[in-house]
Formats: structure tokens, C-alpha cells, sequence
């Protein structure tokens, strides 16, 4: 018969010369996974730190010539300055999946939204408009335009978080309908655009 692992390498602490009176080693065997249990904690609590996406759902839905469907999942606010760089802005990004550690890890704004594709991103703070640019399908369907604030209703609106519904038609000028609701906390705050 076959002893297990952790009782044929205890026999072999026991009978080894480092074994003089001290605890037996099916205690010890308990002890020495003590680091890699605190290493899986140590891990645990650093992806917990880690930019991890705010909550969103809904639909983003584009009927022109390529129909598109986004399943919006995943929330972020980011602040900088527009493409222009003359204007400091806050832009929502709201996204099917997870880029929470891309954000974190992009130097301006424009490097936080290049992977995005699937979703949408709307600047805030840039003018009397909501500016917004709808991607789907890996950025082949793509559409840009403006919206009327007021068709976005914020139960928080504050550099720190942003938490509201937004349902807009914007199919009529090649755009998508959009009906979502969210809640993104600040991610990043950026200093340059490019």
C-alpha cells in the first residue's frame, strides 16, 4: 500500500537527524503551507485593490445597415482632458467586458478607450451636449453623435462618482438605442489626452 504524500515525507522528518523532541511533523506539515496560504490572501486582497468594473446594465442597439447588440455589464469614470486637450472632462465608459486593468494601466485618455470594442463612451463636462462614440461587433460597427443631457437621468453626478439611467433613440441619425443604467465610481484621473 501506498502512503500519501504528507505522511511518508512526516516519517521522513521524524527520522531525520532534525527531528530532537520538537512537535511531530503532522503538526508542522499544517505550519509549512502557512506561507502559500498567506501568499493566496496577500493575492486575494491585491486583486480586490485592483480597478475592478462598477456595475451597468442594459442594452446598446444599433439597426443600420450592420445590426449590433451591446449587453452592457461593466461601468467607468475616468477624468481628463478632451481629445483637444483645451477642456477638462469626465467620461463614462460603458462596456460588455471587463477593462478595468487596462484603464489602470493607460498614461492618457485616449489609451483608456482603444480596446474598447463593445459599448460606448460619453463626455461629460465638454459643452451644452452629451458627446458619445457606440462601438460593437470589434469596432466595426461604429457611431458618434450628441444627445440632449436631459436624456440622461443622474441620481449622483460629482467628480468622485456617477450613477444614473440613460435611455435615448438615436437610431433616427445612424446611431444606436441606447437603455442603460449604471453606477461608476472615479477610476482614473488623467493628466493628457494623447
Amino acid at each position: 500500500m501506498k502512503l500519501p504524500q504528507s505522511i511518508t515525507s512526516a516519517a521522513n522528518y521524524e527520522s531525520s537527524n532534525l527531528y530532537r523532541g520538537r512537535a511531530p511533523s503532522f503538526a508542522l506539515q499544517g505550519l509549512r503551507r502557512l506561507p502559500w496560504l498567506s501568499l493566496l490572501v496577500t493575492a486575494a486582497l491585491a486583486i480586490s485593490g485592483t480597478a475592478m468594473a462598477d456595475p451597468a446594465k442594459g442594452t446598446l442597439v444599433a439597426t443600420g445597415k450592420i445590426p449590433a447588440t451591446v449587453n452592457v455589464k461593466h461601468a467607468y469614470l475616468i477624468k481628463g482632458p478632451n481629445a483637444f486637450g483645451d477642456k477638462a472632462i469626465r467620461l463614462l465608459i460603458l462596456s460588455d467586458v471587463d477593462h478595468g486593468a487596462h484603464i489602470k494601466s493607460c498614461s492618457t485618455m485616449s489609451c483608456a478607450t482603444e480596446k474598447l470594442e463593445s459599448g460606448m463612451t460619453v463626455e461629460f463636462d465638454a459643452g451644452p451636449r452629451l458627446l458619445y462614440w457606440f462601438v460593437a461587433n470589434g469596432q466595426r460597427v461604429q457611431a458618434s453623435g450628441v444627445a440632449d443631457p436631459a436624456s440622461i437621468t443622474l441620481s449622483a453626478s460629482t467628480p468622485q462618482r456617477m450613477t444614473g439611467k440613460w435611455t435615448h433613440d438615436a437610431s433616427g441619425q445612424g446611431g444606436p438605442k441606447i437603455a442603460v443604467e449604471f453606477d461608476a465610481s472615479l477610476l482614473k484621473e488623467f493628466a493628457k489626452a494623447r
